[in-house]
């Protein structure tokens, strides 16, 4: 699951390819973040599942079967695929032209930019608190 997860997460910088259509900013935020997730909910189950072994009093083997790996992972994926659903209906992402002048070249370009700073905001808590528990939880 990992690996599928990190060659998907890879092959979402494809999206970066093409012009900076609204539909394509919405599609570049969807992407990257939900894949960044899907990546690495199946480490975080890994991870849990030996620190539970091996911070517990019971060393007994315990497993647990692709179908239980998958309903753990969920939780993450879901809390992602909300933030992503109340981003897209707050403040969506949406093309904007930007001008730079320096010296004498002027330099017009289109980006993808949001009203506010909330999805930074929630990727720095959500998406960072998530590597700081995989370390806590690998420490």
């Amino acid at each position: 699951a990992f690996i599928l997860g990190c060659a998907m997460f890879n092959a979402s910088s494809l999206m970066l390819l093409g012009s900076n259509a609204d539909e394509m900013c919405m599609a570049r935020m969807w992407t990257y973040h939900l894949l960044y997730v899907t990546a690495l909910s199946p480490l975080f189950v890994k991870i849990w599942r030996i620190w539970k072994l091996v911070g517990g009093e019971n060393l007994h083997r315990e497993t647990i079967s692709h179908l239980n790996t998958a309903l753990h992972m969920l939780p993450f994926i879901l809390i992602q695929t909300v933030i992503l659903i109340v981003i897209s209906i707050v403040d969506p992402p949406v093309q904007t032209e930007e001008t730079d002048i320096n010296d004498s070249i002027v330099t017009q370009y289109i980006v993808c930019s949001h009203n506010t700073s909330a999805l930074t905001i929630s990727t720095l808590v959500y998406e960072g608190g998530l590597v700081v528990v995989g370390c806590f939880l690998a420490w």
